[in-house]
């Protein structure tokens, strides 16, 4: 190897190191939000609304966004490589954690572009604008019917999966659903009795993103954990190479 070459043969990605760093993006980004709303209702400070905004886990296409949505991706990239290596070593299930991989996609997409709040108008039409109190968000109606589908599709492929590894997903699976649809249903019905300018409805917003944020992190663990456990062969590389630049010329 020449000198100026140079190979980084393996890099050690530990479960609990990789956990810890979105472990504290999280922690960051809940104070922040909750500080801010603090602020904003309850103090005369002339505090930058558009900070606040900037850090808000309630609202869409800010940080907290960007950081859930990053982690959605994460999650659907590990499964995705599960997949491939189950695959390769002929083993089972290759199908549904390919399937999952393409849900929590779709999960990342949704985040960004909250594809399901358009599902709100539509439903509240079919029910004839009866749509209130829990269900005043009434896209938590098809939610749940699909949410109902792919846990009896999934049964049987958690039932399989180690007691380490299920545990993670069922914890991971209670907080998100928790937060996606149990809050939502508690939101709704306060949106509906006192709408949303005020600070018990922001803390409420505050508490579900929030729930749902530590939900995919405790899933990101059970992935690494996975990976850990049954691909031990797997290494991350990465190899540089500097080449040696001829001199500059020179006409003087």
């Amino acid at each position: 190897m020449s000198q100026n070459e140079f190979t980084i043969n393996k890099i050690s990605l530990k479960p609990t190191y990789v956990v810890s760093a979105l472990g504290a993006v999280a922690f960051f980004l809940f104070v922040a939000s909750v500080v801010g709303q603090l602020i904003y209702y309850l103090t005369s400070f002339d505090f930058p609304y558009t900070l606040i905004r900037l850090f808000f886990l309630g609202f869409e296409q800010n940080c907290p966004t960007y950081f859930i949505s990053s982690c959605e991706l994460l999650s659907a990239l590990l499964l995705l490589l599960i997949s491939v290596l189950q695959k390769k070593r002929k083993g089972q299930y290759v199908f549904k954690w390919a399937s999952l991989s393409l849900v929590f996609f779709y999960i990342a997409l949704d985040e960004m572009i909250v594809i399901h709040e358009y599902l709100t108008e539509p439903v509240s039409i079919l029910l004839d604008g009866a749509n209130s109190g829990i269900f005043t968000f009434a896209w938590v109606i098809p939610g749940f019917a699909v949410l109902v589908m792919l846990a009896i599709f999934f049964l049987k492929f958690l039932l399989q999966l180690e007691i380490k590894i299920r545990l993670y997903f069922l914890i991971a699976a209670t907080l998100m659903i928790g937060g996606a649809f149990g809050l939502e249903l508690i939101g709704g019905n306060y949106f509906d009795l006192h709408g949303e300018d005020n600070l018990t409805y922001r803390m409420l917003q505050n508490v579900e993103e929030t729930l749902e944020m530590v939900g995919i992190i405790v899933f990101i663990r059970g992935l690494l954990e996975y990976i850990s456990d049954n691909f031990k062969a797997v290494q991350f590389q990465f190899s540089a190479v500097l080449e040696e630049l001829p001199p500059a010329s020179s006409d003087r």
